[in-house]
């Protein structure tokens, strides 16, 4: 029987500059599958389920996440990771990134 991916390392908050480029790798902890040769997908959202902001990048293969927020601005998004494996059962983790 296929078990669901579970969180195994919690995203921290961030902060960062406006108007510079920032990258986070997610760990390969940060979601483990129980299940031996179970390969996970891996998506990002704004929020529960929204696009993501148009300075906010996710490379879901190296699991990567690049910011830019604009020049001279500031405030805070959420950010949910979904790790989902071949069957469909997923796990999530969100966190917070303060730019400005």
């Amino acid at each position: 029987s296929n078990l669901p991916p579970v969180v195994g390392i919690p995203l921290e908050d961030l902060t960062i500059p406006a108007g510079e480029t920032s990258q986070l790798v997610l760990d390969e902890e940060t979601f483990i599958d129980p299940d031996e040769g179970d390969a996970l997908r891996y998506q990002a959202y704004l929020g529960e389920d929204a696009e993501l902001p148009r300075w906010v990048r996710f490379d879901a293969l190296n699991r990567m996440f690049r910011f830019k927020p604009p020049q001279g601005s500031s405030g805070s998004v959420e950010i949910r990771v979904v790790a989902r494996d071949f069957a469909g059962l997923e796990a999530s983790t969100s966190f917070t990134v303060r730019y400005g």
